[in-house]
């Protein structure tokens, strides 16, 4: 998995050029989907100049409020441009908007911070709770035979936390 900076630059058209799927993380509101109408045109231009086995594998809301009414709206305009490219020439034709929505949490914002991730830094939060939901329904979608028997690489125990924070002391005293 490649983590792009949400830019059009040399960085991200390299990392689509040799990439198979597009995993596009969406704020839910109506600027960010205008940047999504961009990149889902350069990729149909790299699928079709460099790289044809480039898809887009879906959407995946973050920053997520469901108590707003401007999120069910982008939701609604999302799902209906990505239902009026079915069955079409497409790279986005059979993307989908993801189920897991990864909701505004501040346990989120801080982590980078602190050098960790959400999962070291708050493991027992909605943010941590949202990215592991995502990471199974991209399992389930790519494997669900597995997924469902539990022998995935998912299924796999992460270090705990006090291991993660040892090695990072160990680093910095270096």
């Amino acid at each position: 998995m490649l983590d792009c900076p949400p830019s059009l630059g040399l960085l991200t058209v390299n990392a689509l050029a040799v990439s198979d799927e597009v995993m596009i993380p969406m704020q839910p509101h109506f600027l960010p989907l205008q940047g999504v109408a961009k990149l889902l045109e350069t990729v149909q231009l790299i699928n079709r100049r460099l790289n044809p086995r480039l898809k887009v594998s879906g959407v995946v809301l973050t920053m997520f409020d469901a108590q707003t009414k401007l999120s069910a709206e982008v939701v609604n305009e999302l799902k209906g441009f990505i239902e009026a490219a079915r069955g079409k020439n497409l790279p986005w034709s059979e993307s989908r908007v993801f189920k897991t929505r990864i909701r505004r949490n501040i346990k989120l914002a801080e982590s980078p911070s602190f050098g960790e991730t959400i999962f070291t830094y708050g493991p027992t939060s909605n943010g941590a709770a949202d990215y592991r939901a995502l990471a199974k329904e991209l399992l389930e979608m790519h494997e669900p035979a597995a997924v469902a028997a539990g022998t995935t690489a998912a299924t796999r125990r992460p270090l705990p936390p006090h291991h993660a924070r040892q090695r990072r002391r160990r680093r910095r005293s270096r």
